[in-house]
C-alpha cells in the first residue's frame, strides 16, 4: 500500500530520476525511488530550495532554476556523517582486538 498524497497544482514534470509533486500551493516535494529527495518552497516571491538533509541550497527567481539545484545534488553520493565514521573504526579496530587477545588466549 502507498500513500497517495493529494496533488494541488498538478505534478510537475519529471527531472531525471526525481518524481515532483506539489501537496499544497507554493511547495513541491521531490522522491527518487520512494525516497526524499527535497523540496522548493515559494515564500516571499522566491524559490527557496532544500537538499533531502534539509539544507539550504540557495533562493532562486524561478521554479525551474530551484528544482534543477535539487536535481544536481541528487546525483551526489551520500556520504557517512564524520563521527559515525570514527565510531565504526574504533568497533571494528575493538572486534579486531577482542579477537585477537581471544586468539592468543587460546594457544596458551
Amino acid at each position: 500500500m502507498t500513500l497517495q498524497l493529494p496533488v494541488v497544482d498538478g505534478l510537475v514534470a519529471t527531472r531525471s530520476e526525481i518524481r515532483w509533486i506539489s501537496p499544497a500551493p507554493g511547495l513541491w516535494v521531490g522522491s527518487v525511488h520512494g525516497e526524499h529527495a527535497g523540496m522548493v518552497e515559494r515564500l516571499d516571491g522566491c524559490f527557496h530550495a532544500r537538499s533531502a538533509r534539509g539544507r539550504a541550497l540557495g533562493a532562486f527567481g524561478d521554479l525551474d532554476s530551484a528544482l534543477a539545484a535539487i536535481d544536481d545534488g541528487a546525483a551526489e553520493p551520500r556520504d557517512t556523517p564524520r563521527g559515525v565514521r570514527a565510531m565504526l573504526w574504533l568497533m571494528i579496530g575493538s572486534a579486531a582486538a577482542s579477537a585477537f587477545a581471544f586468539a592468543l588466549a587460546l594457544l596458551r
